[in-house]
């Protein structure tokens, strides 16, 4: 009886570049195989249902960052019937051409969830009151924006 997330970050079509990568195809690899052995996924923002917390084990697959590597990710798990969410840092989404831009995230919200990661990516526990309240409305309100509905997750950065 338990939920399970995975979070993954970069999933590059070919070798990891960094720690927390995972190449496209070992990540498939991975979902086919917890597929294949009867493993039930859920979404993310199902993780607090009472039917799913007391019954069995589900796993919801998250990404943090937003990084463009994912969208492969992303519609290879839609053709699955699978829903990641993905947690999307605003000023990289706007700023850094290695992240998906509101334009791609438009395009993929109807095969994932979108959350907010921080307009920023700046440690929360560092802020003032009013910069986190800034760091926190601003990345809330970039999902929403995109996603055209209210933005109820985040991952912390």
């Amino acid at each position: 009886m338990a939920v399970i997330v995975l979070m993954y970050h970069h999933t590059p079509d070919g070798a990891p570049e960094g720690f927390y990568d995972v190449g496209l195809g070992a990540f498939c690899a991975q979902i086919a195989a917890m597929q294949d052995a009867g493993v039930s996924f859920i979404k993310f923002s199902e993780c607090d249902r009472p039917d799913y917390v007391a019954q069995g084990t589900h796993v919801a697959l998250t990404f943090d960052d937003g990084h463009a590597t994912n969208e492969a990710a992303f519609r290879w798990l839609a053709d699955r019937g699978l829903t990641p969410t993905a947690f999307i840092v605003r000023d990289w989404s706007t700023r850094d051409g290695r992240y998906l831009s509101a334009r791609a995230l438009g395009d993929l919200k109807d095969v994932c969830e979108l959350g907010g990661h921080g307009a920023s990516h700046r440690a929360l526990t560092s802020l003032s009151d009013g910069e986190l309240a800034d760091e926190l409305s601003a990345s809330r309100d970039y999902v929403e924006a995109i996603a055209g509905a209210p933005a109820t997750t985040m991952a912390l950065p």
